[in-house]
């Protein structure tokens, strides 16, 4: 009896089948681990960047726009009241709303909508620029 406990002993030990795949498995994890990070990276720098062409095009269409008001500024009659004037580009539209301040300042609030990137509402910029009528270049 001796012997057959001591051979069931030396089978059990020598049985290393099983051995190798909690190894396999843990390399597996660190591995699936390590390529959905890197998937999760790649899909947060893909939305970063799309947010940042979004903003450099409101950016672009925010500056186009001013200076287009800005060129049109001796036709339009500009008055105390609120009128409002749109520009229309490739990437977006901007919508002016403007009034007069006093008699040298401009006030603008601009709607900004692009092509690229849809937003529940447009986004909202203002500000002041100078008034050129023929009283203030005496």
């Amino acid at each position: 009896m001796n012997i057959r406990r001591h051979m069931f002993i030396k089978l059990f030990i020598s049985n290393e089948k099983g051995a190798v795949f909690p190894y396999v498995l843990i390399v597996m994890i660190i591995l699936s681990s390590f390529l959905l990070t890197l998937y999760e990276l790649e899909q947060y720098q893909l939305e970063q960047t799309k947010m940042l062409e979004e903003q450099q095009s409101l950016q672009n269409i925010i500056q186009i726009a001013i200076h287009d008001f800005d060129a049109k500024q001796e036709e339009l009659l500009i008055s105390k009241d609120v009128q409002l004037i749109e520009f229309i580009y490739q990437t977006g539209q901007a919508c002016i709303e403007y009034s007069l301040i006093d008699d040298n300042t401009i006030k603008l609030k601009l709607s900004i909508t692009t092509n690229n990137y849809k937003r529940d509402r447009p986004f909202i910029y203002s500000t002041k620029i100078m008034y050129k009528n023929d009283d203030n270049l005496l």
